[in-house]
Order: C-alpha cells, then sequence, then structure tokens
C-alpha cells in the first residue's frame, strides 16, 4: 500500500518545520537548559568565561534537526560531536589572548598543553581557560543529548534530567543565590514533561485506532503531580533532614567519594572563584590557595559532631604524641604539593645501642576524633 501523502509529508522537510510535537515542547526544553547556563554565566568563575547561551541554542537545534533525519543514530552522532568541536574550539579562541586568529588559537593551545602536563605532573593550575573549555563541552553535550533524546525517543526525562543535575551542582557552590532561576526550572521541566507524555498518549491512542474528537480533551497530569509533589516533599523535609544527625552522618559517607574528586577539581581548577567557604577537613597531595577555609563551624551540627569552631580534633591518649595529617615540601605560585615518597632501608645500626632502643619501643593507644 502506498504511504499518504501527509505521511511523506512527515518525513521530509515538513517534520522539521513542523514537529508533531510543537514549538511550544522546544521553547520549554530551550528554558531548562538556558535557565542552567544563566547560571553559570551569571556565577562568573573565572575571567575567561565566553558567553554559553547562543552555543547551547546552536546546540539544541544541532540535536533536533539530526534526531529528525531518519539515519542510524551511529552515523548522525559523529556529525553532532564535530560541530560541536568546531564551535568549542571558535569560543575557546575567542576567551584567548592574542590579537588575531591564529595568535589566539596558539595561545589555547599553549595554555591547554600547560594544563595536561598539571594533570599529568601532579601540580596546581590556576588557568581559567581550561575551565572555559570544560564548561563548554558540557554545555554542548548537555544541550546536544536533551533535544535528540526527546525528539528521538520521546523521553522527557532525559532531557531534563541532565540540565537540572548541572544546575544543582552549580547552585550547591553558590548558596542563597538563584532561587528564581531554580523556579524558572522547576516550571518549565514541569510543563515539558507534561507536554510531551501527552504527545505519546495521542501518539499511542491513534496507532490504537481512537477517533480525533476524542483525544482533543486529553490530559496528561499524573507525572506532572508526581514531580511536583516529590519537589514538594523534599522540600518540605530538607530543614528537616539538615538537622537529623544521622541523616547528616549518612550524607557524609555517601559523599565521601564526590570529596575526593572535589580535591582534585580543587588542584586542577585553582583559579576558580568560590561561591562558598570550603571545609578544610581533608588533606590531599595538593594544598592550593583557594581564599577563605572553615573548620566546620558553619555545619549546624557541628558541635555534636565534634567540628566546632576552631577544633580541628579530639585525641585522647595515654601518651603525648605528635600528629602529622600532611607535609607539603614544595611551593609554587600556585600553592603547595608533597613530593613523592620514597621509603629507605635503615643502616643495620647506625648510632651504638639505637637498634636497642627502636626494639624497645612499647604500644599505646590513642582515639581520634
Amino acid at each position: 500500500m502506498a504511504a499518504s501523502p501527509d505521511l511523506k509529508d512527515r518525513t521530509g522537510l515538513k517534520n522539521i518545520l513542523r514537529p508533531e510535537e510543537g514549538w511550544l515542547v522546544f521553547i520549554l526544553l530551550s528554558v531548562v537548559c538556558l535557565v542552567t547556563v544563566w547560571t553559570v554565566e551569571d556565577a562568573k568563575w573565572v575571567r575567561e568565561m565566553p558567553s554559553l547561551s547562543g552555543m547551547a541554542l546552536l546546540a539544541l537545534l544541532t540535536g533536533y534537526v539530526l534526531s529528525r533525519v531518519r539515519v542510524p543514530a551511529p552515523l548522525l552522532h559523529p556529525v553532532g560531536a564535530l560541530i560541536g568541536l568546531l564551535v568549542i574550539v571558535w569560543q575557546t579562541a575567542n576567551a584567548a589572548s592574542g590579537s588575531s586568529l591564529a595568535e589566539r588559537l596558539a595561545d589555547a593551545a599553549h595554555r591547554v598543553n600547560n594544563f595536561i602536563i598539571v594533570v599529568q605532573g601532579g601540580g596546581i593550575s590556576v588557568d581559567g581557560l581550561p575551565f572555559a573549555v570544560q564548561v563548554l563541552f558540557f554545555t554542548w553535550i548537555v544541550g546536544y543529548l536533551s533535544a535528540w533524546f526527546l525528539y528521538r525517543h520521546h523521553n522527557a526525562w532525559l532531557a531534563v534530567v541532565p540540565p537540572g543535575v548541572a544546575l544543582l551542582v552549580n547552585l550547591t557552590y553558590l548558596p542563597g543565590r538563584f532561587g528564581g532561576h531554580f523556579l524558572i526550572w522547576v516550571l518549565s521541566a514541569l510543563l515539558l514533561v507534561m507536554l510531551m507524555h501527552s504527545v505519546e498518549l495521542r501518539q499511542r491512542w491513534r496507532r490504537q485506532g481512537v477517533a480525533e474528537h476524542e483525544l482533543e480533551g486529553s490530559t496528561a497530569v499524573a507525572p506532572v503531580l508526581a514531580m511536583a509533589g516529590g519537589l514538594l516533599a523534599l522540600s518540605f523535609w530538607s530543614p528537616v533532614m539538615e538537622q537529623s544527625l544521622p541523616i547528616t552522618v549518612f550524607w557524609e559517607n555517601v559523599t565521601a567519594p564526590w570529596r575526593s574528586v572535589e580535591r582534585e577539581f580543587d588542584r586542577l581548577f585553582a583559579s576558580v572563584s568560590s561561591g562558598r567557604v570550603a571545609p578544610l577537613h581533608t588533606f590531599g597531595r595538593s594544598m592550593p590557595f583557594r581564599g577563605a577555609v572553615n573548620f566546620g563551624d558553619q555545619n549546624p551540627l557541628a558541635g555534636r559532631l565534634g567540628i566546632a569552631r576552631d577544633v580541628v580534633m579530639n585525641v585522647q591518649a595515654e601518651e603525648p604524641g605528635y600528629w602529622r595529617a600532611e607535609s607539603y615540601d614544595t611551593y609554587s605560585g600556585q600553592g603547595w604539593t608533597t613530593s613523592e615518597r620514597v621509603t629507605k632501608a635503615l643502616p643495620q645500626d647506625p648510632v651504638p645501642g639505637a637498634t636497642e632502643n627502636f626494639q624497645e619501643r612499647q604500644p599505646f593507644t590513642h582515639t581520634v576524633e
């Protein structure tokens, strides 16, 4: 049986210019992604931060157009990656120093190469350009994949979760700011999920032969109510959870791997301005200059957790001792780092009687909190 004219049109240019989902869906998706981008831009993490709004819209359009092309995904993603790479290189060159495009590209390549050397050598980087490149990369990949999953697979959750995670991570380091941005994001995400669920229902019922007039009054409020209820419950219980000692201890244990990532981030992106004071509770191989620190006094449970103001640790011991957390012996303009440790065997008896005294050591017990 030959395809109907309308079906042929849906597989051609009209499928791009007149999407079945409607342009309101694309507008809501753009708002969801742009709100996240605006919070990153307004935070001004580094001096070299380029404009991200235009790049985010281009990523959304690229993902949308490629998702409409009826070609296997493995053949389309390299095209999207190539377009993204060209945009990232262009934006990086604009953020670099130089009077001409060639000079800016050379400066960007040199600074990125120095950053790679720092990554491999365990040093500290205070150059803001590598951080800007990282933000450009995530801006493109989040925008492209959000549009791809929304229009290729009609999955609204995979479309809103990546920008939502990026927004929450950004706001975590900007306490007390951008509350209005978060409200706009939540409302746009709710409407987007509702509209896409409605589109899915209409397509399913149309395939099952439901009459068009019966589809007019169809709504899809269930996923929206579920999402809104979850957000309201989280906002209601968050103050109570913050004051709960078991939940706080559980959260500290769960986020322990992330804190190791934060230490590496501080080493590699020491130029990023901090929106909050950094808790000094761990000691890594590097100690970059990051501005103000605190010893836990801003935690509402500081006293109960033993980390009240200026108290680093509590020690109970049978004998006095010296407890060293870490030593930093290499100084640079970016901070302090530790050298590689080398284990050496002691001589047999460098000082008469030293070995005997060493063997006369006695164990003792100490408790550190």
